[in-house]
């Protein structure tokens, strides 16, 4: 990929879900030409690779003062690519300082789902009063910009209608109730070809029947 070339012809699905991972698990070094992206799931390493089509390896690393190596890594070296993540908003030391992505609109739910996957959850809870199911999706970051950014790209989409950003501890987290939780859902798997993390799309599979009845009683 050359950094000049135009854009729309590097975007596509894998490469805006690898946009998404490493906005969430990645990391630019301090070099201006390498890139890593690092998991606890094998399986998420393996998708980066695949999205970036790449075929460097994968290692076992250990991070911080840790000693036991629990962790995958990929790391490739890629000036053109490097500079071009720099110019869509992502950086060197990115954790607290990230922003904004600059990601096409047809994209974003690709985007959406790398960052899901790699920094996202679902939290499925049984309410005390009316025993019916509370779905939550979070997506955590340690830059509360980027999540409210991140909210209001969400907010294009007309069917979406909330969102909030709110402390956790020493990060941040941008939640999404029930309703627009079954829509993105939806919207992040909407293509059979899609790269994803099986063991969150295995759990997501029980609450995206309920999308098609909550999306007709929606204001």
């Amino acid at each position: 990929m050359k950094a000049k070339r135009n854009p729309a012809s590097i975007w596509s699905g894998d490469f805006a879900y690898a946009i998404g991972l490493i906005a969430s698990d990645g990391s630019l070094s301090h070099d201006g030409r390498h890139i890593a992206f690092t998991s606890k799931d094998l399986e998420l390493a393996e998708n980066f690779r695949r999205a970036l089509k790449i075929s460097n390896n994968i290692s076992r690393y250990a991070r911080g003062k840790e000693t036991e190596k629990k962790y995958f890594r990929v790391q490739f070296g890629d000036v053109n690519l490097y500079r071009y993540l720099n110019s869509i908003g992502l950086y060197a030391a990115k954790s607290k300082t990230i922003c904004s992505v600059d990601v096409p609109h047809d994209f974003f739910w690709d985007f959406f789902r790398g960052l899901f996957d790699g920094d996202g959850n679902i939290n499925a809870v049984c309410h005390r009063e009316s025993s019916r199911m509370q779905i939550k999706i979070r997506i955590y970051s340690a830059s509360r910009p980027f999540l409210s950014w991140l909210k209001s790209r969400v907010g294009l989409f007309p069917v979406i209608k909330g969102g909030y950003v709110q402390t956790c501890g020493k990060i941040f987290s941008l939640s999404f109730g029930k309703f627009d939780s079954l829509v993105i859902l939806q919207l992040m798997y909407s293509s059979e070809k899609s790269l994803y993390l099986k063991r969150k799309f295995d759990y997501s599979l029980q609450f995206m029947g309920e999308w098609r009845n909550w999306y007709t009683r929606a204001p």
